[in-house]
């Protein structure tokens, strides 16, 4: 990185001399062709380039030596270009090349510096940040209680397993009746429940931008952004408050129906 204010002072003394020198030249080319020595070619050939020969023209100009020096003004500038054209070439292969050792180094350094903090972390007696853990899965005790709870009040899962295939749709209505009613007064006391979405099944609803998934799930065929504007088929439920028994000490979570024996 110093170099580069020296780099940049080459190169413009560079120019200011090649300036220099093809000013000089211009004019010691036009003091030749003013002189006594070129003087009667200059205009010969100007009169076969009016008439359309450049053949002659350019010939006479050699003939009468003034081809150098009407050459040197036309060719200097362009001469002048390509040589500061390759020393800026040159600078800037320089500059990179000084860049790309730059980069490197501090790499290198980076490596280093990366090797030693390594070394340290694992130096015997050095205490080692303790790695966090990750969340536990959340435990299934909440559901098994809600469970017992209606196992106890409304025979839940007595229900459930219970083999219905040969049972009348009479007898399965009248038992639904029942369990229905205990079911619905066991959740009422221990659950508040709300609808997330107003309204009766059927009605028609608008889904607002920015819609919570967890909340409303859209289904169908959706295309586009939100709003979406369909037809109500349930509108879920949200418990606003839970009031579960609380467990007694010792007690075991997945006994959700103690056995019953009755005796004498």
């Amino acid at each position: 990185m110093s170099d580069q204010p020296a780099r940049r002072g080459s190169g413009a003394a560079l120019s200011s001399l090649l300036l220099l020198l093809l000013a000089a030249a211009d004019t010691w080319s036009v003091w030749q062709l003013g002189s006594g020595a070129v003087d009667p070619a200059v205009p010969e050939a100007l009169e076969f380039l009016r008439a359309g020969d450049v053949a002659a023209a350019f010939r006479r100009a050699v003939e009468g030596g003034a081809l150098p020096w009407l050459l040197l003004p036309t060719l200097g500038p362009l001469l002048a270009a390509c040589v500061l054209g390759l020393a800026a070439r040159r600078r800037e292969s320089a500059r990179l090349a000084e860049s790309t050792a730059g980069t490197a180094a501090s790499r290198s350094v980076e490596a280093e510096h990366e090797g030693e903090s390594r070394v340290a972390e694992e130096a015997p007696g050095r205490k080692r940040k303790p790695a966090v853990a990750p969340p536990s899965p959340p435990s299934p005790e909440i559901a098994l209680r809600l469970l017992a709870a209606l196992q106890e009040e409304a025979r839940l899962l007595d229900f459930v397993q219970e083999d219905l295939s040969g049972a009348g749709d009479a007898e399965i209505g009248a038992a639904v009746r029942g369990i229905q009613s205990a079911l619905r007064k066991s959740i009422a006391e221990r659950i508040d429940l709300e609808p997330i979405l107003p309204g009766e099944d059927g009605d028609a609803v608008e889904v607002p931008p920015g819609f919570d998934p967890a909340r409303i799930r859209v289904t169908g065929r959706p295309s586009g952004e939100p709003p979406f504007r369909g037809v109500l088929r349930h509108g879920g439920w949200r418990a606003r408050e839970a009031r579960l028994p609380q467990p007694s000490s010792g007690s075991d979570p997945a006994i959700l129906m103690p056995a019953e024996v009755e005796v004498g």
